[in-house]
């Protein structure tokens, strides 16, 4: 059966079409290593975030058991499975907080971070904290400030200064670190070009190749909104201030370029809501995909925030989150490629991810007992185990359940119980307490996908959570990366945006030269063509708009999956007498 999908509104130029999602493949991946970074073992520690320099750095914190003062940790992992020596600092978190938000800069390595407490007895002011650091540091170097409002972001610029943008504000503050751990502001940059303010701002990426800043936030009329700041000798100046065509959504943002260090043709806006393009040089939008008020793009899952990677090499997007990887169309964002890495890997690859979840394995527990029988239960088959999690079954039935009476070559555990001769059970709050992990109910078995990063050698890194609690005492989590090859042919055309909606043009002429409602019909193109009373022959935006033209409805590709119906009893109907050209999501195939 052909289910109906969520469909959403397309811009492109003056056009308003309706997209739907299309048939996937596999996303040909081959998993080359997984690095264990750093996490917490039984405590009140939290992962931190991530970000792509030439390796891919990844912090957290963690603490005794029993909760104390927070130890930061950092590591920079490469692609090649390798891992430099974790970076450690002990602090207490009133007076040095941790990173909440990295700013990597991939022309000089350099990473700056900011971190956020409140100052003590001044409920108005914050402490910031604002680290810096390359691959090959040994230690952080740290400044200090306070302020009214709380930062949102942080670049780091090429000439050593850093940009910051706050809470509630309408402007980028630009800053000097000084040698003695001050921070003094060298400008501050207003979002305003006359007509069009950005009036909240949301978001923040540097190009270090255009030395220039790109703040996305809100404009007038509930419109989102991207700013640009050429950065020059220092102070920085604003460019212009677009407007998008998008209401709903704070988007992260995403260079679109020929490698980490180009400069970028396109920014790529993308939030759960909308997807946009928009030229880097002059703001001009050349895409827009908005979902309905409050629903997501319907290429994207529901309950997952988007954490994506722009690839230069293959000039696609990848986005990640549970445990699957997506490989979108640049142009539309649409998903051509999946695959799910952790529940259900290719069998091919020689690794798991899963062996690297830190989670306890009930199958393994309790331990083999020996190659026959157990001894007071013949009938119960070697090593055979049910309800294992369950220990509500030997407390209940105690008189029917009498704990097993075990010999030394057997489990020195007295928490079992076997019931009928029929099956064992484990008694897992006295046998786990205290050291069992139970994974996160969020995720499958705790594992979250947080980030995904393409380094320069093409390969795709996907940085992954485990997280949960350990029975009756604290949290646990460790951070892993995962490294994967990928293994099909790369289609990159190498202009990174500069001609990309060529197909497109042509699509349009072929329609336009067509001087008949017949010869416009027959037409046979990627969108297929429409006859408009009023303009003539022009290209359709959508299947139906192809009518009654099998050819030219079943091989048009830009609207997802096009097929030739007949409308019957209100909904559309796979049979002989087929007349209709209409999206097979819509169909009752």
């Amino acid at each position: 059966a052909c289910s109906q999908s969520t469909h959403s509104a397309v811009i492109v130029g003056f056009s308003v079409i309706k997209s739907a999602a299309a048939a996937t493949s596999k996303l040909p991946l081959n998993l080359l290593s997984v690095v264990d970074a750093g996490g917490e073992t039984n405590g009140c520690g939290d992962p931190g975030t991530s970000a792509l320099v030439s390796s891919i750095i990844v912090t957290g914190d963690d603490t005794p058991v029993g909760c104390g003062d927070d130890t930061l940790w950092t590591r920079f992992v490469k692609s090649d499975g390798t891992a430099k020596e974790k970076l450690e600092e002990e602090e207490e978190y009133e007076d040095l907080p941790n990173p909440q938000q990295l700013g990597p800069n991939t022309m000089t390595e350099m990473v700056a971070s900011f971190g956020v407490a409140p100052v003590w007895r001044d409920e108005t002011r914050v402490k910031i904290a604002i680290r810096t650091i390359k691959p090959d540091s040994t230690k952080y170097k740290t400044y200090e400030q306070e302020d009214t409002k709380k930062p949102i972001a942080i670049s780091m610029l090429n000439n050593g200064n850093v940009a910051m943008i706050h809470e509630e504000s309408q402007k980028v503050g630009i800053y000097k670190l000084k040698d003695n751990g001050e921070v003094t502001m060298v400008s501050d940059v207003k979002l305003n070009d006359g007509d069009m303010p950005l009036k909240t701002v949301k978001k923040m990426i540097y190009d270090p190749a255009a030395n220039a800043l790109f703040i996305a936030g809100n404009v007038s009329g509930g419109k989102r909104g991207l700013a640009r700041v050429d950065v020059g000798n220092g102070d920085g100046k604003l460019a212009w201030v677009k407007s998008v065509n998008a209401k709903v959504g704070t988007p992260a943002l995403h260079l679109r370029r020929k490698s980490l260090k180009t400069e970028a043709t396109e920014v790529l806006l993308l939030s759960r809501s909308f997807y946009a393009r928009v030229d880097a040089s002059d703001g001009s939008e050349k895409f827009v995909e908005t979902a309905d008020d409050g629903e997501y793009l319907s290429w994207l899952p529901e309950g997952v925030t988007p954490r994506a990677a722009y690839d230069p090499i293959r000039d696609v997007i990848y986005t990640t989150g549970d445990t699957r990887l997506r490989e979108h169309n640049i142009k539309t964002g649409s998903v051509v490629a999946e695959e799910e890495f952790y529940l259900d890997p290719p069998s091919s690859w020689d690794i798991r991810i899963k062996d690297n979840n830190p989670m306890t394995d009930l199958s393994k527990y309790p331990p083999f007992c020996g190659p026959g029988p157990y001894p007071d239960h013949p009938k119960v088959k070697d090593n055979k185990w049910k309800g294992i999690d369950d220990e509500d079954d030997c407390q209940r039935n105690e008189n029917d359940c009498p704990y097993d009476t075990r010999n030394e070559d057997c489990s020195d555990s007295d928490n079992i119980c076997c019931v009928n001769n029929d099956c064992c059970i484990l008694d897992s709050w006295g046998f786990f307490n205290n050291w069992r992990r139970v994974p996160s109910n969020d995720f499958p078995d705790g594992a979250d996908a947080k980030a995904v990063y393409v380094t320069a050698d093409g390969r795709i890194n996907v940085v992954i959570v485990f997280s949960g609690y350990v029975l009756d005492e604290d949290d646990y989590y460790q951070t892993s990366v995962a490294t994967f090859e990928y293994t099909g042919s790369s289609d990159n055309n190498g202009d990174s945006g500069d001609d990309d909606d060529d197909d497109d043009d042509e699509d349009t002429n072929k329609c336009i030269d067509m001087k008949s409602k017949s010869k416009c019909r027959e037409m046979v193109t990627s969108t297929g063509c429409y006859w408009s009373r009023t303009k003539g022959c022009i290209k359709a935006n959508k299947c139906s708009k192809i009518k009654n033209n099998k050819s030219a409805c079943l091989k048009s590709t830009a609207h997802g999956e096009c097929v030739y119906l007949m409308k019957k009893e209100g909904k559309y109907v796979c049979n002989d007498r087929a007349k209709s050209c209409i999206a097979k999501t819509k169909a009752a195939c």
